[in-house]
């Protein structure tokens, strides 16, 4: 399928489906829903759920681990949270605002978590950008709590002016809002079915609502048949929302491909495909998914955390790049033979 431009929007090629699992690979998959049952201004509803799935050479597939996270945040704070595993610390993080400071305090908090990279931590690594971008459901609608077109517009100029690719100076969105007074629409593609051809391929989720938001990943890790000194890495990042019409659309999307040496641990490649962004200044992001290359795996959330900002990256994208470090603890869980 051809990519597809539309100026001033950016790609709309959403993947089809999900590739088939390897014989002898493992695989992650995460969702996080965001919801406000209580209108705009009322609290936003996290609920997340991640799988680990390892497949046999023999094509039988056995689930690692599981958990489960819902957490509430009021006026700009963790008001609740529950997870399955239970972990009691995660009491540390009420109460701790749900943006800056707050990873910080996660890995204070659960340090085991941290240092397992495990489906739990990954849940609660997200609580920061899912209750950024839960933002996006109020634009597409135009229900946003905080003012008219002319308040959210003042806001985005003073906060969001050159944070990303797509929030460049002299880009689409920022012209955009300084000529009309307002942030301009933003249309999203129809989203394809991801668990059509493989149910068992990803863990269960139901559609999703009218006004609601999800975030999925998918992480494939497997060992290069060609070189069995390279661990090969598939992934897939999904940013949806489903208009109140009923139709899930896709926001923001990227393809990973990284290769990983099993000896040292160093990502020896990786690139991003962007396949839907908003807007036509978002794709050039892409590029710096390269410059991990030579990173130890396991430091990706530190280098992306303090190196990626700016018109040369994309805060979706750097989520997806962070994401990678699970690979560290998903190569030890790959079956023999």
């Amino acid at each position: 399928m051809s990519l597809t431009l539309d100026p001033p929007h950016g790609l709309h090629d959403p993947a089809p489906g999900t590739p088939p699992r390897a014989p002898g690979s493992v695989r992650r998959t995460a969702t996080t829903e965001m919801v406000r049952p209580e209108g705009p201004a009322g609290p936003l509803h996290l609920a997340g759920a991640a799988r680990d799935l390892v497949t046999a050479p023999d094509g039988t597939a056995r689930v690692l681990r599981r958990a489960t996270t819902s957490s509430v945040v009021v006026a700009g704070r963790v008001s609740a949270l529950r997870s399955d595993p239970e972990v009691p610390a995660t009491a540390d993080l009420l109460d701790v605002r749900a943006a800056s400071g707050y990873r910080t305090a996660l890995d204070a908090a659960l340090p085991g978590e941290r240092a397992a990279r495990s489906p739990l931590f990954l849940l609660l690594d997200d609580v920061p950008v899912t209750s950024l971008i839960s933002g996006y459901a109020m634009l597409m609608e135009g229900t946003s709590p905080a003012g008219g077109g002319d308040a959210r517009a003042s806001a985005a100029l003073g906060a969001s002016s050159n944070i990303c690719s797509g929030w460049r100076e002299e880009g689409t969105m920022m012209v955009h809002i300084r000529s009309t007074g307002a942030i301009p629409p933003m249309r999203g593609a129809v989203a394809p079915d991801l668990r059509a051809d493989d149910p068992e391929g990803w863990h269960a989720f139901g559609p999703l609502a009218p006004g609601h938001m999800r975030r999925h990943r998918r992480l494939d890790v497997v060992v290069d048949p060609d070189d069995p000194g390279v661990v090969v890495v598939d992934g897939m990042f999904r940013d949806s929302y489903t208009v109140l019409s009923g139709t899930e659309t896709v926001l923001h999307e990227y393809d990973l491909s990284a290769r990983v040496d099993r000896r040292s641990g160093t990502l020896v490649s990786v690139e991003a495909r962007p396949r839907v962004l908003p807007w036509q200044e978002c794709p050039a992001a892409a590029a710096s998914a390269t410059r991990l290359a030579g990173t130890p795996v396991g430091d990706l959330r530190a280098r992306v955390r303090a190196e990626f900002g700016g018109t040369s990256t994309c805060t979706h994208l750097n989520d997806a790049l962070r994401g990678l470090e699970d690979v560290a603890a998903l190569a030890g869980d790959l079956p023999a033979g």
